[in-house]
């Protein structure tokens, strides 16, 4: 397909998407009347008013400094005063005088009326400046006065009215009254002619800016309609332009543009002549920003559309401040997680971004907050649960420390337990935690998918779930509340369901993935008042639904928006002895409470205390356990059945002999008590006896390793260059193994509890030849598998891919991707939202090894390169490594012995490294380079020969334009005078980490940016074997945890081997 009809189908598929956008948002809550409560849920925290914006479009400033925001997803118009606070607010969704349908843009004249563009009405709305409505004009059509989709709107130095109306492609002229003047313009690209003209501003001359959207220009024209001059292209350069949509004027004529998808905005002077630009910075950089608006004080207003707020700049464009419901100042939030009150009153918040806890009055007002950004005492890494005991102390779950930490109610710390792991007392990012009216702590340990039970010092007593579907398993268990008879209900988020557990031990669930009645999309609270009503946070549909004890569904509330009584992501919820209901409305950074009824909560549960292979139950007082009652221990080892010996049941001691069959280091021993009696009367203190399927860890002192000592389908052959990826909810691994003399291409795949095949045998082309480097990557929810593999002529090679059938597990047909018949090896795949890449090194006529590179649309492979993506055709290339950074595809290599990188930006391959060698010396050689990208930042590790000829693991960072050194180009090996090898690299949770293998061992050392150093994170002794070799190293987040794998020499085979950094 031709270029320019590329750029059609694009500028045609972003209209369609702009015209759904105004329907979809008359659809944004999806709950009908008949099944959503009134909106009695109120905004309780902060107790001031938030500057809350959903999707702002236009703006709009009067001679006083005050800013007009059109709230287009809510429909309505805010107005606030410099200092951002909020002086009025009106408009609702609806055809009626005041209401609107999405609008889009705003315009005040001198004497304060103000011009909405209704877009979804089709018509101009004029009020005064309190918002009171003064009259309309406009319906859809194409006549005179009417329109289709109408955009931007200005007040011209005239006094009259201009219109963007944007599907009609014109531009329409009215006095202040709405009278028609006069309209110019039609559809196409040439001059005085529009492709979807939506921002209008006028300067002090009476002349009209429009941005040609679609165009990609900005066109100027006199008051009559008159073509004056026009400038800018599509791209990203200066002056150029990608659907911006806002335009404005100083009182110098300067002009400033809203560039929406460069994300920045763009001066220029009064001659239409590029002045500067900016993106915002930091955390303050725009996404799709939309409207702007020039004050007469010389404030620049711009409405970061996507991120829901509207930044504040100086003419320069050095920023100001923010306006948007988050902050980080007393009582302000940043997506709260969760939210508990005590029995005074006082309402609790983890703050989760800002890393604290607030403390409220029950009206709201803000008494204290403690907390920060760290590891030590007291600080929290994003807590995202928080509650209340009965006696007033505060425990949160402190997420990315994986801890909780227990606090009177005035902030002190008291105690705190649990460190990252899997075994019982430690959590894999806990978000939700709840207390029992005995004192005893439940914490939803997510990524364990488990709860764990504790006493209120942290005594581990007990834990159940494991991952999976099925009754009394979890997947990413997020919130949890305790009934007052004892009765656990668990928010279980990625099954989309809520579970309850009696106290007999049944598990009943309900719920599923949608947005009917009793569905979910992943809730993350639960909470139970008490008359029994369970109130579940409903995530991803931003609606709290009502339950009563069985499940049957009563009634729910909200629907996304940031309107009261809406909702955008709900997170942990919390219920007051009143029974009243508070909800953290997380993307909306505030808590709104629903009054109800007052309903108090008694009753306690029994002390469970496991020691070692013993299980002590102990009762309070008012609780006792009736002569007789026996029951039954199963144990198991992940979920797997392990034979119980024998069983001494006692009333108070609990003796359990086990034979453990087969386990591995690592993995998590359990032992389940399931009671044959039944419930105790509400006279012997209201609470069941019973323990079904609640678990306690048993001591384990088995060594035996978690990858079951090797994935080799033959444990006694050769396997080496394992490569792995993350697809379908499990962790797949391929690589080669020898068997028969050849080297096979095999895959594995584990589900976090086991492993098992993901093959039916040998993936090579000819078992009989041998197949190198096998590596994984998805494209839009299919698995790709590409190796290189001896042809008929054993000295060649070609380059071939697979695909994989996950209802058969197996692999389809296989593809050549090769670009000609000579040698190809050393295949390397990214992917992005549209394309696979792939890229590998190719001998060309000359016998000289090229880089090339093809792409892959889910149907076609198609050539991405020219021939080569070498900078000399002349020279040798090896090892390529490729990475999507910012939307482009980079690539790195090793080019007669010099390291140099590309990019390509979807048709051609530029320089990314200021066409010059990247080693620290040029006259060294270098080879095996590694990208790393974190977040918005790009690494690049290699290995370069030292004056001795030992390779050296360098690295140097990409600022955007140049590479610079890091550590001033040290060395990281262990040893110098030991080469470095099988170079590779990784982030996880912000970090960039180096691995290579020095000396035969896997060695990792993590970057402190902000030091400039490297730091050792493996204790030397990463292989299972210190005494042997080991190379291949490849890493993958999986369920929030990193897998590591690589191939290390045992007795006369390879194996390849897979641990969990433990960091």
């Amino acid at each position: 397909m031709k270029r320019m009809e590329l750029l059609g189908l694009r500028k045609l598929w972003k209209r369609i998407l702009f015209s759904l956008f105004i329907i979809a948002l008359s659809a944004v809550i999806v709950l009908s009347p008949a099944d959503v409560a009134a909106a009695d849920f109120t905004q309780v925290v902060p107790s001031f008013p938030l500057p809350s914006f959903s999707s702002p479009t236009g703006l709009a400033a009067d001679s006083s400094g005050n800013v007009y925001v059109v709230d287009s997803a809510n429909n309505r118009i805010e107005k606030l005063d410099a200092a951002g606070n909020i002086l009025t607010v009106w408009g609702s969704k609806g055809s009626g005088d005041g209401q609107f349908n999405s609008p889009k843009g705003i315009a005040v004249d001198r004497v304060g009326n103000v011009y909405v563009a209704d877009t979804g009405n089709n018509r101009i709305q004029k009020f005064d400046s309190q918002g009171d409505f003064r009259g309309k004009w406009g319906s859809t059509g194409t006549g005179n006065g009417q329109f289709n989709n109408p955009y931007g709107i200005a007040v011209g130095s005239d006094g009259n009215i201009y219109v963007g109306d944007a599907n009609n492609y014109r531009i329409q002229k009215f006095n202040s009254d709405g009278d028609f003047l006069i309209k110019w313009g039609s559809q196409g690209t040439g001059q005085g002619q529009f492709d979807w003209p939506t921002g209008v501003a006028g300067d002090r001359n009476g002349n009209i800016y429009i941005t040609d959207t679609a165009n990609n220009r900005i066109q100027k024209f006199d008051a009559y309609g008159n073509y004056l001059t026009q400038w800018g292209n599509e791209g990203s350069g200066q002056g150029q332009f990608n659907w911006m949509y806002g335009i404005a004027l100083d009182d110098e004529g300067n002009i400033y543009v809203a560039d929406t998808d460069n994300n920045r905005v763009q001066k220029f002077n009064s001659n239409c002549t590029f002045i500067t630009e900016w993106a915002g910075s930091g955390d303050y950089t725009f996404s799709g920003p939309y409207g702007i608006a020039v004050t007469a004080s010389g404030e620049i207003y711009v409405a970061d559309t996507n991120k829901n707020r509207i930044q504040k700049f100086d003419l320069n464009g050095s920023f100001l401040t923010v306006w948007e419901n988050k902050g980080s100042g007393e009582g302000w939030l940043d997506q709260p997680g969760g939210v508990t009150v005590d029995s005074s009153g006082n309402i609790y918040v983890a703050d989760t971004l800002n890393n604290r806890i607030q403390k409220y009055d029950a009206q709201g007002n803000f008494v204290k907050k403690w907390g920060s950004l760290g590891t030590g005492d007291g600080q929290f890494d994003a807590p995202s649960g928080v509650v209340a005991d009965m006696a007033g102390n505060i425990y949160v779950a402190d997420t990315n420390n994986c801890r909780i930490q227990k606090f009177d109610g005035e902030g002190n710390l008291t105690k705190k337990w649990g460190s990252f792991g899997f075994s019982s007392g430690k959590f894999s990012y806990p978000k939700g935690l709840t207390v029992d009216n005995a004192g005893y702590i439940y914490v939803a340990d997510t990524n364990n998918h488990r709860i764990q039970q504790f006493t209120s010092e942290g005594s581990f007593v007990r834990e159940w779930g494991s991952r999976g579907s099925e009754n009394g398993q979890l997947k990413y268990p997020c919130g949890l509340t305790v009934d007052k008879t004892g009765n656990i209900y668990v928010a279980d988020r990625d099954n989309h369901r809520i579970q309850k557990l009696d106290t007999e031990g049944n598990f009943t669930a309900w719920g599923n993935f949608g947005s009917g009645n009793g569905q979910f999309k992943n809730p993350s609270g639960v909470a139970v008042d008490g008359t029994g009503y369970v109130y579940v946070a409903d995530a991803e549909n931003s609606r709290v639904q009502k339950f009563d004890a069985d499940g049957n569904f009563l009634t729910a509330w909200g629907g996304k928006g940031s309107l009261e009584g809406q909702f955008d992501e709900p997170g942990g919820i919390g219920v007051d002895k009143g029974g009243n209901v508070y909800v953290p409305d997380t993307l909306n950074h505030r808590i709104q409470r629903l009054i109800t009824d007052p309903v108090v909560v008694t009753d306690s549960v029994p002390t469970v205390d496991p020691t070692g292979s013993k299980l002590m139950i102990t009762f309070s007082k008012e609780m006792a356990d009736p002569a007789g009652k026996q029951g039954s221990f199963t144990v198991t080892a992940e979920n797997q059945p392990i034979t119980v010996s024998s069983v001494s049941l006692g009333v108070n001691n609990n003796t359990i002999d086990l034979i453990i069959g087969q386990v591995y280091q690592g993995q998590t021993v359990k032992v389940a008590y399931t009671g044959a009696a039944g419930q105790v009367t509400s006279s012997d203190g209201g609470m069941l006896v019973t323990f079904g399927a609640n678990t306690y860890q048993v001591v384990n002192n088995s060594t035996a390793p978690f990858d079951h000592g090797g994935l080799n389908i033959d444990s006694s052959s050769r396997a080496i260059t394992p490569n792995m990826t993350e697809y379908n909810g499990d962790l797949y691994v391929t690589w080669m193994e020898n068997s028969g003399g050849h080297t096979q291409i095999r895959v594995k795949k584990f589900n976090g509890t086991t492993w098992s095949s993901a093959d039916s045998g040998s993936l090579n082309i000819n078992t009989q030849k041998d197949a190198y480097n096998p590596i994984l990557m998805e494209l839009d929810g299919t698995l790709y598998l590409s190796w290189y593999e001896q042809t008929v002529d054993s000295n060649n090679y070609q380059v071939y891919i697979k695909e994989y059938d996950r209802e058969t597990n197996d692999w389809g047909n296989s593809e050549n991707i090769s670009c000609s018949s000579n040698k190809a090896f050393n295949v390397k795949l990214a992917a992005d939202n549209d394309f696979l890449y792939a890229v590998w090194v190719e001998k060309n006529h000359e016998n000289k090894d090229q880089i090339r590179a093809r792409k892959y649309d889910g149907s076609t492979w198609s050539e991405a390169d020219l021939g080569t993506v070498n900078y000399s055709s002349a020279k040798a290339a090896s090892l390529p490594d490729i990475k999507i950074f910012n939307d482009d595809l980079f690539g790195a290599w090793s080019e007669n012995g010099r390291i140099r990188v590309k990019k390509y930006e979807g048709t051609s391959w530029s320089t990314a490294d200021s066409n010059t060698s990247l080693n620290y010396d040029s006259t060294k050689v270098a080879d095996m380079p590694v990208l790393i990208v974190n977040g918005s930042d790009l690494y690049l590790i290699w290995g370069e020969k030292n004056a001795s000829g030992i390779y050296q693991v360098l690295a140097k960072k990409y600022n955007g334009t140049t590479w610079e050194p890091i550590n001033g180009g040290a060395s990281l090996n262990n040893n110098q005078n030991d080469g470095a090898y099988m170079l590779n690299g990784f982030s996880y949770h912000g970090t960039v980490y180096a691995a290579w293998t020095e000396n035969g061992k896997v060695r990792i050392k993590a970057y402190d940016e902000g030091a400039d150093t490297w730091t050792w994170a493996d204790n030397g002794s990463i292989n299972y074997d210190v005494s042997q070799a080991s190379s291949g190293i490849t890493f993958q987040e999986y369920h929030g945890k990193l897998y590591m794998t690589w191939n290390e020499h045992h007795d006369t085979a390879e194996q390849v081997r897979v641990r969990i950094y433990q960091n």
